[in-house]
């Protein structure tokens, strides 16, 4: 990792650090952080720990934002993408799906986030 990637890093986990501090763990500035960390983790490699980092935020985003914030939506997805990653394709194909029927019921057929999720639930099913 260069030196430069470990300062990115080293930022965006005081951003975090930042957030809860003056924020709160639930404020959706706080949530945006954390899944901006999660994003840096996983292109990085790190996918485990974007996985878990994501898990949280789903979970406080579902509490406080609702199932069907566009923002939960979001985390939901990338959460999907890390799983398939991992190879838990089971299960990033259900959660996927969550986000398809959701968003089109939400946001619409036509919506650009309906049709990516779509895009991203085709990618995760298995060759025909």
């Amino acid at each position: 990792m260069t030196r430069e990637v470990v300062r990115a890093r080293n930022l965006e986990e005081q951003v975090v650090a930042a957030y809860r501090r003056v924020r709160g763990d639930d404020h959706s500035d706080t949530l945006g952080a954390m899944s901006n960390l999660a994003t840096m983790l996983s292109a990085q490699g790190e996918v485990e720990r974007a996985r878990t980092l994501l898990e949280q935020v789903l979970t406080v985003s579902r509490r406080v934002l609702g199932v069907e914030h566009p923002n939960t939506l979001t985390v939901m997805n990338n959460l999907a993408q890390s799983l398939a990653t991992l190879g838990q394709l089971a299960s990033a194909r259900s959660l996927q799906k969550q986000v398809v029927t959701v968003s089109r019921r939400v946001l619409g057929e036509k919506h650009l986030n309906t049709l990516s999720a779509i895009s991203n639930l085709a990618r995760m099913l298995p060759d025909s």
